[in-house]
């Protein structure tokens, strides 16, 4: 398949991923804010990726970040079967990270959108 590039000579996908990449640092920077401590950033398993793992006291948030123009197009941009895997990479994580066995955890949305704060979701989803 042909990808289109903007004048730079740079494609859609890798501009796209660059947009990722900026809004998973300002959504870490925004959870540091906040009193959280990053633990992992865009974890990748077989079952998976993680944008962000971290911890606020007995809390562990796996943490999905989107980057829309609006907070609507945000909160629609995850589909059950994305949170899904989402959730066999969480349990796989946290399976093998005994120190954190006594902690409780969730799955958060942070959505990022132009000239705005950051959103932030605590527990935003659920395994069904």
């Amino acid at each position: 398949m042909f990808e289109r590039s903007n004048s730079s000579g740079k494609s859609t996908r890798q501009i796209r991923e660059k947009l990722g990449r900026n809004a998973e640092l300002l959504a870490a920077i925004w959870l540091r804010l906040k009193g959280y401590k990053i633990l992992e950033k865009r974890l990748r398993l077989k079952s998976g990726e993680i944008d962000l793992i971290a911890k606020r006291g007995k809390m562990i948030a796996f943490v999905e970040v989107k980057a829309r123009q609006t907070v609507e197009l945000g909160l629609s941009s995850v589909p059950d079967r994305s949170w899904n895997r989402i959730a066999r990479s969480a349990q796989i994580w946290m399976s093998h990270k005994n120190q954190y066995s006594d902690h409780d955890w969730r799955y958060d949305l942070i959505i990022v959108c132009p000239r705005k704060l950051p959103i932030h979701r605590r527990d935003h989803w659920r395994p069904k």
